[in-house]
């Protein structure tokens, strides 16, 4: 039988996790994203959050614009208590879906806090909160 020293056993299995970017967050679907991008608002991990849950190209745009992405962070950090709100009610209601699927809405019934909705979009096979 051949015996693998533990610590190779770890650094094997970890390899595909950090190939992937550490990305822990599911966002498969609009409802695992919402889930997804709640939890990271509620461990204030507003980088993590912006990595993750922001369109590519307006991620491009803002660290262009801001020059760090713990500044674009900082802009979330800012408005992080609406948007939990809103994710806290979408991720107990089933969204409304686009024609062709790459939209996913979640209508809002407390719109005073955030927005009457709160839209995801679908790039490659992740889902974005659209901003």
């Amino acid at each position: 039988m051949l015996h693998i020293p533990r610590s190779l056993l770890v650094v094997c299995l970890l390899i595909p996790v950090l190939a992937s970017g550490c990305n822990w967050g599911n966002a498969s679907t609009p409802l695992s994203a919402a889930k997804s991008a709640l939890r990271l608002l509620q461990a204030k991990d507003y980088e993590g959050l912006v990595n993750q849950f922001m369109e590519p190209e307006l991620l491009a745009k803002e660290l262009k614009k801001n020059g760090s992405i713990e500044k674009v962070a900082e802009q979330v950090a800012r408005v992080a208590d609406r948007i939990e709100t809103a994710l806290a009610e979408a991720v107990k209601i089933t969204p409304k879906y686009s024609e062709d699927g790459s939209r996913a809405v979640f209508e809002l019934s407390n719109p005073h806090h955030y927005r009457d909705e709160i839209t995801f979009i679908k790039i490659g096979d992740r889902w974005y909160i659209e901003n």
